[in-house]
């Protein structure tokens, strides 16, 4: 049987470095895809431009379909992930780049990026994928190579199925738990029961650790056909047996017996001592020298299978010695007959202590236990059993990690338990899901949180490697930024891009770590929002800058709230000034009206003392101007008495008139409006107009209005006194009258020489004149008068063309 296993082991290698080429054309189909992608002027111009159209043209989900790929990752030569994509296959959907990939891609001393690029496996949280690199150059392959193309494609059940169909048998793949007990390449090949054998061949990663073995299970045809020989051979052996037992009888009918009985003890001998190399011999050539000779040659055979089988025995104690893990040789009953020192070594017991002596469910956890008889049940079965996870006690009562795996011993009734000892691995992966689960929690909290975690490559235009769920605050999702649709720069108000550039730049030439800023995001509908941003340097091993991190917090409300408050501060300083410049005013007013209240008192007293007398004055006057006109006189002397009189009158009309005023100025005065026609009033006050000023009166003769006879008089009469003092060389005096809504205005215009701008705001103030001759009342009384009528007084002028007064009062 010794030579039909050694043929059988060629024929499981031969297999295996059948599924080992047929992988290789795995990986070669992909490269052949990667080399028309990587060497292609589009792709050479795509990864310093990221144009959209390459992305639309060439990146669909169906491109992914069509070139049977899991994913691209297009690297600049900065070793920056420029774009990237993963889909799954089976659903056509987009999925996440692995986070291994990445690692390996941000690795300075990544193989996948360096010289011509490279090939192989890496192991991800989805499984095991084959990835490829090749440098990113023109169609015309001229460089400079501008990075590096990733292609990468799981390493699942598909690929699997292709493989199975070109090699024929079907194959199971599973990681490895200990790459320091193989080798790279290396196929093993193991019996799994009397119908199949196991070839197992070792595959690498892509820095030459091995990662994942790939096992076959073949029939046994060339076992089966020598176990069919040594049944035909122990057939031939019985009825040869047969045979001599007829011819020994035969030739003790035929007095033969002295060479029966030296051939019976011969036989007896070899039996005792079990030395299969001597040999009997009978002198003669007779049937039984005869079959001595035959006894003598089946003896050869017995001695040299006898060799083979201790042969192989030691073989196999030293391959169950060697082994790089624990093995136990246990029964049916799970008895320990056998272990090797691996086994010694895990479990602190000696041999004599455990072979023999204990059970293997003595070391086996509890709760594991029935997985491990599940496992010991499908082995006895001769099923090929998975190898499975479960806790062991060793000597000392400590608890390890183990993987299991259980195989029926070939030509035995025995099972071999394997045990490889994950325990640190185990507690690394608990420790890696504590992290995870406490990486999670803080995610959780930050997208609780009002502040957004970013992280950006100190590139142009910040390219976002990281940014955390609650972004979905200004309407962004984290894909639109980490697939590079997106630059953080992009979000950043074009009023203050340049600002926070430039402020970026200072403070990292300024050698800070960190800094802050503050300045206005633009949201995905449009909306701008003021954010706090709280960045952090992120520098290589070398020293060299490569990310901005940090946090951005939304602070419209607090700016609002800043805005409010400058606002009403101004409006505070302002109300502030204003009610300074009121109270000037209000005390000038007060001062004002203590010297007009004094000037009152003054007026009451110079109108009751003047008034008497001029009243008497003009009285006297007229009689004198009566008696002038009857007397009978020189007619030039008579002339000359009349002038003098009316010069007289005129002096005491303007004497009453200040007085007048002054008492109009002090005392309070109310209107008391009735129905007048103002224009039989205007012309009234027009009619001793000097000659050589050209009246126009702009009015309704039929229209009516409700004033204050009086304060109408008045206030008409001192406009339009003003109005001819201001063209003593002649002019026209315009007089126009209408109804604007609910008032009735009135405006009095000359065609004098204008009144300058610095004295137009002084025109109503009392006592103020620019004349040789008054006390400048007129204006002052007049616009009094008019606002005890509850209207206005205004004035406009222009040098050279003359003043208008415009008079509005409520009817």
């Amino acid at each position: 049987m010794g030579g039909f296993l050694q043929n059988e082991a060629t024929q499981v290698k031969e297999e295996m470095e059948k599924v080992a080429r047929a992988i290789d054309m795995e990986f070669e189909h992909m490269e052949r895809s990667l080399a028309d992608w990587s060497c292609w002027d589009d792709t050479y111009q795509f990864i310093v431009d990221r144009n959209e159209d390459y992305i639309n043209r060439n990146l669909g989900d169906e491109a992914f379909i069509n070139l049977d790929l899991n994913l691209m990752v297009f690297v600049n030569s900065s070793n920056a992930v420029i774009f990237g994509k993963a889909v799954d296959l089976y659903t056509g959907e987009e999925a996440k780049i692995p986070y291994v990939l990445l690692e390996e891609i941000g690795s300075s001393s990544s193989p996948l990026l360096t010289g011509s690029g490279t090939s192989g496996l890496i192991l991800t949280e989805q499984g095991p994928m084959m990835v490829s690199s090749k440098p990113i150059l023109k169609s015309s392959m001229e460089g400079p190579a501008r990075g590096f193309l990733i292609f990468g494609k799981y390493f699942d059940e598909w690929v699997l199925c292709r493989v199975e169909s070109l090699v024929g048998f079907n194959l199971l793949v599973y990681p490895i738990r200990d790459s320091n007990t193989l080798s790279t390449g290396e196929i093993r090949v193991r019996p799994i029961n009397e119908s199949f054998v196991s070839g197992s061949y070792t595959m690498v990663d892509l820095h030459g650790q091995p990662v994942l073995t790939v096992q076959g299970e073949i029939p046994r045809i060339l076992y089966q056909q020598g176990r069919l020989a040594a049944t035909e051979f122990l057939i031939l052996f019985s009825s040869f047996y047969i045979i001599l037992e007829v011819i020994i009888y035969f030739l003790l009918n035929t007095s033969i017996f002295s060479k029966l009985k030296k051939l019976d003890a011969f036989v007896k001998s070899v039996g005792k001592t079990s030395e299969l190399g001597e040999e009997f011999s009978l002198a003669g050539d007779d049937e039984i020298s005869i079959i001595s000779a035959s006894i003598n040659d089946m003896l050869r055979r017995l001695d040299h299978a006898k060799k083979g089988l201790l042969e192989s025995e030691e073989k196999f104690r030293n391959i169950f010695e060697g082994a790089g893990t624990a093995l136990a040789l246990v029964d049916k009953e799970m008895r320990i007959n056998l272990v090797n020192a691996f086994f010694v070594k895990l479990f602190g017991y000696s041999k004599d202590e455990v072979e023999g002596k204990i059970s293997l469910a003595e070391v086996i956890n509890e709760e594991d236990y029935p997985l491990f008889l599940s496992h010991q049940k499908k082995a006895l079965e001769g099923d090929s059993a998975p190898t499975f996870e479960a806790r062991v006690k060793d000597k000392y009562g400590n608890t390890l990690f183990c993987l299991v795996s259980i195989s029926a011993a070939p030509g035995t009734k025995e099972l071999i338990v394997s045990l490889l000892d994950i325990s640190k691995k185990k507690i690394l992966e608990i420790e890696i899901n504590e992290l995870l689960k406490e990486m999670r929690r803080l995610d959780e909290i930050i997208d609780k949180s009002p502040a957004i975690a970013f992280m950006w490559r100190a590139e142009e235009g910040w390219p976002v490697e990281y940014v955390s769920n609650n972004i979905q605050q200004f309407g962004y999702t984290p894909k639109d930024f980490v697939s590079g649709k997106i630059k953080f720069a992009e979000i950043i108000h074009p009023d203050d891009l340049e600002r926070v550039k430039e402020e970026v730049m200072d403070y990292t030439r300024k050698g800070l770590e960190e800094f802050a800023q503050e300045y206005r995001v633009v949201t995905a509908g449009g909306d701008v929002r003021w954010v706090y941003d709280r960045t952090w340097l992120k520098r290589g091993e070398d020293g060299a800058l490569t990310h901005y991190q940090g946090v951005i917090l939304d602070i419209s409300e607090r700016k609002w709230m800043e805005e409010q408050i400058k606002k009403y501060s101004e409006e505070l300083e302002r109300y502030s000034k204003h009610l300074e410049e009121l109270v000037k005013e209000r005390t000038k007013e007060l001062r004002e009206k203590e010297r007009l209240a004094a000037i009152g008192q003054t007026a009451i007293m110079v109108g009751h003392d003047l008034r008497n007398p001029l009243q008497v004055m003009k009285n006297i006057l007229y009689i004198l101007n009566d008696k002038v006109m009857k007397a009978e006189f020189d007619s030039k002397l008579k002339d000359e008495i009349l002038e003098r009189l009316k010069m007289m009158d005129r002096q005491i009309w303007y004497m009453n008139k200040i007085v007048l005023d002054l008492q109009d100025l002090s005392k309070e005065r109310s209107a008391t409006p009735t129905l007048v026609h103002p224009w039989s009033i205007l012309e009234e006050l027009v009619e001793h107009t000097p000659s050589n000023i050209k009246v126009i009166i702009d009015l309704d003769k039929k229209m009516t209005a409700f004033l204050d006879e009086y304060i109408f008089r008045r206030v008409c009469s001192n406009l339009i006194l003003n109005a001819i003092q201001a063209m003593p060389n002649g002019g026209t005096l315009t007089i126009s009258g209408y109804s604007e809504g609910d008032y009735f205005v009135i405006k009095i215009s000359d065609s004098g020489a204008g009144i300058p701008k610095e004295i137009l705001d002084k025109l109503f103030t009392p006592f103020f004149t620019t004349k040789a001759k008054g006390m400048g009342l007129g204006l002052a009384v007049s616009k009094k008068l008019v606002e005890a009528h509850g209207g206005s007084i205004s004035v406009e002028s222009e040098i050279g063309k003359g003043t208008t007064f415009t008079i509005k009062i409520p009817q």
